[in-house]
């Protein structure tokens, strides 16, 4: 709420903050969610390489749940993309896509089809 009110500093302590209580809590699920909302609060941000560091960091923590790897796909394709990494971007959009698809998480490819249409300008620009 404090990004979208206009505070983005604000915003960015608070998940920060967010994070350390996670790790710190020692909770798997607790930590996997915050960087899951971190992804979000990053590509809100338009920030490529912050996406894509909690994407790879969703990734580690999906060892063991395999269900976390859809969204690690999402955002990592979505921090490719902002970085006008096209091709490498719409595999692993795409992987995320599929992924997301079959365990439910429909709520997810709204925001990923958004990306999808992204693909498809580029491709008439190319």
């Amino acid at each position: 709420m404090t990004l979208l009110l206009g505070f983005p500093e604000q915003a960015h302590h608070l998940f920060d903050q967010a994070l350390r209580r996670s790790e710190s809590r020692n909770d798997r699920f607790r930590l996997r969610a915050v960087h899951m909302w971190g992804a979000i609060f990053c590509d809100l941000l338009h920030d490529p390489d912050a996406t894509l560091e909690q994407a790879q960091a969703l990734r580690a923590l999906a060892a063991k749940e395999p269900v976390w790897d859809g969204l690690a796909d999402l955002y990592t394709g979505i921090a490719l993309m902002m970085q006008s990494k096209w091709e490498a971007g719409e595999g692993y959009l795409r992987n995320g896509i599929k992924s997301c698809s079959s365990v439910g998480l429909l709520v997810f490819l709204t925001w990923a089809n958004t990306y999808s249409t992204f693909i498809d300008f580029y491709r008439t620009k190319s």
